[in-house]
């Protein structure tokens, strides 16, 4: 509704501002309390972020190659989580935890720079609809069920990926690999997914059949994470499944910008989203609680874990302590 009412760059520019803030806030804090009220605000942005985002490439795409405009901005997705694996732990180490996330406010602010200097709304068409003079066109029972079961179906394929990369480690270093190597493995398919994603939005584009795409790289992906604790190389299964896993991406998120009118797809895109972060919450603490029920381990997600799994998912990690200004320690 804010999008509608405000328009989409304002919105994105405010969420980019409330990271900074945040950012800022969680650097300069003195203890948990303040740091946790700056992460809530820095969620906050984030989630603007997302939907004003979506909102803008759904204006410049829709009615044209818009499954590739969306992979296109999801690709953004793999490339900072990417860095901010390579680089911030490293600078945390050389430095401190409050140097990595100052980074990451100045990284914000030339986002923002970049986004007040350079982009400009799309022209406006003849046939579009005008803004609504209030908070937005009111959706219908139609929109309401497009924009959540849109959102649950992408919020369950992003939270099969994430609660892989939270427990296929533990899986890894149970099979005797190291934690460099297990980290590694993931990383790789991480990166192959740079390259699917552009692709798939552009294979949904060029083929004219996204429900093809969507439904087989979906499937694909399944498979290639059930072969990973079934078959040797896991390295092989990883680098598959970040390939199959980017291919779907960009035409999911095509799917509500062209089911939904533009004067309701701010509105939409909430409830979407909402439905998505609800979803992705929802399975890491079932992913979570599985893992922690009595005889299991973070492995056995994948598989059952003999002693080593749960071995490998105890095994101590260097991590900062949870008070403030004080040296590492090993929990």
């Amino acid at each position: 509704m804010l999008g509608q009412r405000f328009g989409s760059r304002h919105i994105a520019s405010a969420g980019l501002a409330l990271m900074m803030v945040g950012g800022f806030v969680t650097a300069q804090s003195p203890g948990f309390a303040l740091a946790a009220v700056g992460r809530v605000v820095m969620g906050v942005g984030g989630v603007l972020l997302n939907v004003a985002l979506t909102k803008m490439v759904a204006d410049w795409f829709t009615g044209r190659e818009i499954s590739t405009g969306m992979g296109v901005m999801l690709t953004s997705f793999p490339v900072g989580m990417a860095l901010a694996m390579a680089l911030l732990p490293r600078l945390a180490a050389a430095h401190s935890w409050r140097t990595a996330v100052h980074v990451c406010v100045a990284a914000t602010a030339v986002g923002l720079i970049v986004l007040l200097s350079l982009y400009r709304d799309p022209p406006v068409r003849a046939d579009a609809p005008a803004r609504p003079a209030g908070f937005g066109a009111r959706l219908t029972g139609r929109d309401v069920t497009l924009s959540g079961s849109i959102g649950l179906a992408w919020g369950l394929f992003n939270a099969g990926f994430f609660v892989l990369g939270g427990f296929a480690p533990a899986y890894l270093a149970a099979q005797g690999a190291s934690v460099a190597d297990a980290a590694f493995t993931l990383s790789i398919g991480i990166m192959a997914s740079l390259v699917s994603v552009p692709l798939g939005g552009y294979l949904a584009d060029r083929l004219g059949r996204p429900n093809l795409v969507i439904v087989g790289g979906c499937l694909a992906t399944a498979l290639f994470i059930a072969l990973l604790p079934l078959l040797p190389g896991p390295t092989l299964w990883v680098v598959l499944m970040g390939i199959m896993f980017g291919l779907p991406a960009g035409a999911m998120m095509s799917l509500l910008p062209q089911a939904l009118p533009a004067n309701r797809l701010s509105t939409g895109l909430g409830i979407y989203y909402t439905v998505f972060y609800l979803s992705i919450v929802g399975c890491l603490l079932l992913a979570g609680r599985r893992a922690t029920s009595p005889g299991t381990s973070g492995a056995r997600l994948l598989r059952r874990p003999g002693h080593g799994g749960k071995r490998a998912l105890r095994r101590p990690l260097p991590l900062p302590r949870a008070e403030w200004g004080q040296s590492p320690r090993r929990v």
